[in-house]
């Protein structure tokens, strides 16, 4: 019995980090499609830039680590388990494009109604709802080839989409390759290492291991703000590691 309410408390904190992470993914996107983030001139001072782009950095990677929780506990695919992604696509449309218009000085009309009824494919921004339905709907063939791989043979894969996402994708910028992570390569990379994860038999249980992973995400969050502030403000370099806004992107992924 204490194994069962252990593995429930376990599975309701995952539960709650999904939410967080849904929360970020908002916010991410009223910083970037509401406030003007992308454009220097138009915000007041420095201290704004700073400001936006350090908060941003501490939501960029709530879409990694959503799907990274799915892989995880693994993607079984059913009509219930459909409608509940369904209800949670539609009031994240909901509340995006409510918070936006709000936000932006807009008013509330059909259009919204319209993004919540059909929250896949009506705006670009929200690319990664259908690339996790796409995920969502080949997760049988993946869990099939992952159950008939050892710890062994999936590390390798995951070294290989490593290379491939972050040397030729991030930093060869190749066109047959994934550049920014904003891909269903990427959902299928992030899935596999949370399936990977979960079947360790070498993971560290200690109670400490919350305290260094939250240390390792402030840390990892402010580290990659600054380096965006950076290189914004200063430096406006193309060199793509300097770019955190990247789901490939190694600060991003740990």
């Amino acid at each position: 019995m204490a194994v069962e309410h252990n593995v429930s408390v376990r599975k309701s904190q995952y539960e709650l980090l999904r939410i967080i992470c849904m929360a970020f993914i908002l916010i991410h996107h009223i910083i970037t499609g509401v406030l003007p983030l992308s454009n220097y001139a138009l915000l007041q001072n420095g201290a704004e830039v700073w400001a936006t782009r350090i908060l941003d950095a501490f939501c960029f990677c709530a879409v990694n680590v959503f799907v990274l929780i799915s892989g995880y506990f693994g993607i079984r695919p059913s009509i219930k388990g459909f409608l509940k992604l369904y209800i949670l696509c539609a009031f994240y449309a909901f509340c995006t494009a409510s918070i936006g218009r709000l936000i932006g000085g807009g008013t509330l009309g059909l259009s919204i109604i319209r993004y919540t009824i059909f929250p896949f494919g009506l705006n670009p921004k929200w690319w990664f709802v259908e690339c996790y339905i796409i995920l969502y709907l080949i997760s049988p063939l993946i869990n099939i080839g992952l159950k008939n791989m050892n710890q062994s043979q999936i590390k390798w894969m995951l070294i290989i989409f490593s290379i491939i996402q972050v040397y030729f994708g991030l930093y060869r910028q190749c066109d047959y390759c994934d550049s920014n992570g904003y891909s269903v390569c990427q959902f299928v990379y992030m899935y596999i290492i949370g399936y990977y994860i979960s079947n360790d038999t070498t993971k560290n249980n200690s109670k400490h291991i919350a305290s260094i992973s939250a240390l390792v995400y402030v840390v990892g969050s402010l580290f990659a703000g600054v380096l965006d502030c950076c290189n914004f403000v200063y430096w406006n370099n193309p060199n793509p590691f300097l770019d955190i806004h990247c789901y490939n992107h190694p600060i991003i992924i740990c």
